[in-house]
C-alpha cells in the first residue's frame, strides 16, 4: 500500500473518532447549565442604633478656699480653678525649612521623581523616610497637568545630597537632579 494512501486512512479514523467524541456534547442541551440570576449578596443586616453614653467629665475636684481679710477678720471665699480651654485646632505641619533650622546658606535638595498619581509618591516618600532620607512630596502644575514631586532634603550640606544622590541613582534606577531649595 502507498505511504500517501496510509496517512489519508489514519487521518480519517483520526477526525472521524474525535466527531464521535465531541459532536454530542456540542448538541446536548441537558448539560448546559443555566446562568443563575439570583444574588448572591446577603441581604442588608438590620442595625439597631446604639445609645450613646452620657459625655464623661472629669470629676470636679474642690475649689481652693483663700482667706480673705474682712473689717479685720478673716472670711473663706471659693475659687474657681482657671481652666485653660484644649487646643481646637493641631498645630500646623512644619515645612521642610523649618525641620532644618534657620537656614543662613543655600539649602539643597533632590527631585528624585515625578508621578502622575499622589499615592505613588506618598508610598516611595514613606519609604525613603523609613530609610532614614528626610523626604517630602511637593504638587506642582506642569503643561502636563498636575504632578506630584518627590524630594529629599532640605539639607545645607551640598556633598551629602550629592552622596545620596549616587545611592538613590543606583538603588531607585533613576537619575535624580541636585536644585537649590525653595520652600514655595
Amino acid at each position: 500500500m502507498n505511504d500517501g494512501l496510509k496517512q489519508r486512512i489514519i487521518g480519517a479514523v483520526v477526525l472521524v473518532a474525535l466527531g464521535i467524541l465531541f459532536i454530542p456534547v456540542l448538541f446536548d442541551k441537558e448539560r448546559i447549565e443555566p446562568v443563575d440570576r439570583a444574588t448572591q449578596i446577603p441581604p442588608e443586616p438590620e442595625l439597631q442604633p446604639l445609645p450613646l453614653p452620657e459625655a464623661a467629665t472629669a470629676p470636679r475636684t474642690p475649689a481652693p478656699q483663700v482667706e480673705q481679710p474682712i473689717d479685720g477678720e478673716f472670711a473663706i471665699e471659693d475659687v474657681e480653678p482657671a481652666v485653660e480651654p484644649a487646643p481646637s485646632t493641631p498645630a500646623p505641619k512644619p515645612t521642610p525649612v523649618e525641620l532644618e533650622g534657620p537656614q543662613t546658606a543655600d539649602a539643597w535638595v533632590l527631585q528624585i521623581a515625578s508621578y502622575k498619581f499622589e499615592n505613588h509618591a506618598s508610598a516611595l516618600r514613606d519609604e525613603l523616610i523609613g530609610r532614614g532620607y528626610k523626604s517630602f512630596i511637593k504638587t506642582v502644575d506642569t503643561s502636563s497637568g498636575p504632578r506630584t514631586r518627590l524630594y529629599v532634603g532640605p539639607s545645607i550640606d551640598k556633598a551629602s545630597l550629592e552622596q545620596a544622590k549616587r545611592e538613590l541613582d543606583n538603588e531607585y534606577r533613576v537619575e535624580a537632579m541636585l536644585l537649590k531649595f525653595s520652600p514655595k
